[in-house]
């Protein structure tokens, strides 16, 4: 099926293909903090901070246009699923697997890659490496089919959703796994296979989007990206609005 052009400028925004000065559609990163909204709490915001991620939070002081490109990539997912099964390859940090577990489905938008796993990317720490296991019709977007200029042909990235249902098998680190390090040069933690059973649907969000809860935000942004530690009052405000953020985005009337 043919991408819309919404469609397709969300897809491009999100794998860094922009132009410009604008804070919000300018930033070649942003995929990192649009994320880091669809996990719980701030521990991933933090993970990211540690690891010298700028967080973008022009992402939530326009939180409208977030949510409508967050709708858009949902959309050209479904519009695009795989029309055979098919195996991709992510590293992972190992913080942010074991929420995974534990809510048992991809949390956010997850990039994976169909030609193995990449070995350039060095800026984590703590890492996984899973193998996802995609039958036919599952929800993704191949950046190489989906595009008619790939800015990232050599990543091979398949895009997956949030709310994608996994079930999880520790498998032995090959030697040739054992050589991908992470940003402190370690090997991996764990060699994983994810196998998916569909979609589950989002769970009922108790947050609120308030201007407290955002404006908490946008400090809390400012405190991470100047390397200090955000205020509690803030954490709760901000965690309760990325709640009400979650639900907005899968609430399409």
């Amino acid at each position: 099926m043919k991408l819309s052009e919404n469609e397709i400028r969300a897809i491009k925004f999100y794998q860094g293909d922009v132009m410009g000065a604008d804070p919000f559609w300018g930033d070649k990163k942003a995929y990192s903090t649009l994320n880091s909204l669809f996990f719980p709490g701030i521990d991933n915001e933090i993970s990211r901070s540690r690891e010298g991620k700028r967080l973008n939070s022009a992402l939530i002081g326009r939180y409208e246009e977030t949510i409508n490109l967050c709708r858009d990539l949902l959309a050209a997912l479904y519009d695009s699923s795989c029309d055979e099964d098919i195996i991709t390859y992510r590293v992972e940090r190992y913080s942010d697997h074991i929420k995974c577990r534990e809510m048992g489905r991809t949390i956010s938008f997850t990039s994976t890659s169909n030609g193995g796993f990449l070995r350039q990317y060095g800026d984590k720490k703590g890492i996984v490496l899973i193998k996802f296991m995609l039958p036919k019709g599952t929800p993704s977007v191949n950046m190489e089919l989906a595009l008619d200029h790939y800015l990232k042909a050599h990543e091979s990235e398949v895009l997956l959703p949030p709310y994608l249902a996994l079930e999880f098998e520790d498998v032995p680190l090959s030697e040739d796994e054992m050589k991908i390090l992470d940003a402190d040069g370690n090997p991996p933690v764990l060699s994983v296979i994810a196998r998916t059973k569909g979609i589950i649907p989002p769970a009922d969000e108790s947050g609120i989007m308030n201007e407290d809860g955002k404006l908490a935000g946008i400090r809390i942004y400012e405190t991470l990206n100047s390397g200090n530690q955000p205020e509690k009052d803030d954490i709760e405000a901000f965690s309760l609005w990325k709640e009400g953020f979650r639900k907005a985005v899968f609430d399409v009337k």
